[in-house]
């Protein structure tokens, strides 16, 4: 408790002085701003966004300690609330793109229902596999050792590409994605559990039908392709296999790796 004459008594002398307590300015609040938010950036960016939140926690407590010192060495008086809260929406923020960035990922290198039960947890032992029906068709170039062996690797590349881009526009069609591709050999299959085709609606089709209509389709992609010249005098030719059936289908390998699949004499009888 201080009387009246002793607070004008205070703060004359501090006015005097200069003892008392200074507001840095906003410049110097936006700067710390920026400087935090970087820093936390430039972490995710270089190392990971796990690595970068371990490691900005000792940043902001240099930063509380610092501002901390100032003001009670210096008087000085920095915006803590200002930084810490930028540093929570940037947080915020780069965790979202991150989220994104990693479901773009994920659906571009494996199958759709794939991606969507990893995004939802349930990849457990028990629900890895299923047993359904489905078209499994298999499709590869003719001559591709004669191609490789004469075409330039680039020219090969853009083969390749054209091919297995061409694959997968009519397998997402016809309601599937291609299971995987090695080499010149694309695999994909067909089952009942998306009848409906893409832009037509209340339109459906057996899995046996939609997977000769990807075939029938491979075939038109390649007399397309042949008639670009790219493959040269060699040509450019495919021929596809299928075989309906019960198969397995579902996440196969070991305990640390998986691969989405199927399996069964179905598959086999496709690929001879």
């Amino acid at each position: 408790d201080m009387q009246g004459v002793e607070v004008i008594a205070n703060a004359v002398s501090a006015l005097l002085h200069k003892d008392y307590i200074r507001q840095t300015s906003v410049g110097y609040n936006f700067l710390i701003k920026l400087l935090v938010c970087s820093l936390f950036c430039c972490l995710v960016y270089r190392f990971s966004f796990r690595v970068a939140m371990v490691l900005m926690c000792p940043a902001v407590a240099c930063l509380i300690w610092a501002i901390h010192y100032m003001f009670v060495h210096y008087s000085l008086w920095f915006e803590l609330v200002n930084p810490l809260g930028s540093l929570i929406i940037a947080v915020v923020l780069v965790a979202g793109l991150e989220a994104l960035w990693v479901r773009s990922t994920l659906f571009r290198f494996v199958p759709s229902d794939v991606a969507k039960n990893i995004l939802e947890g349930n990849t457990g032992a028990d629900t890895d596999t299923i047993e359904q029906e489905v078209t499994v068709v298999f499709c590869d170039i003719r001559n591709f050792t004669a191609i490789s062996e004469l075409l330039p690797s680039k020219t090969v590349e853009l083969l390749l590409q054209q091919y297995l881009t061409a694959g997968e526009q009519v397998a997402r069609e016809l309601g599937s994605e291609l299971d995987k591709f090695v080499g010149d050999e694309m695999m994909v299959y067909f089952d009942d559990r998306n009848k409906r085709l893409r832009g037509k609606r209340n339109k459906y089709e057996s899995h046996a039908h939609r997977a000769v209509r990807w075939a029938c389709a491979m075939q038109n992609a390649a007399a397309e392709i042949d008639k670009t010249g790219i493959a040269g005098a060699i040509g450019f030719r495919v021929g596809c296999g299928m075989s309906s059936g019960v198969v397995r289908l579902g996440l196969f390998g070991a305990r640390q790796r998986k691969q989405h699949t199927v399996i069964g004499d179905a598959v086999n009888t496709a690929s001879r």
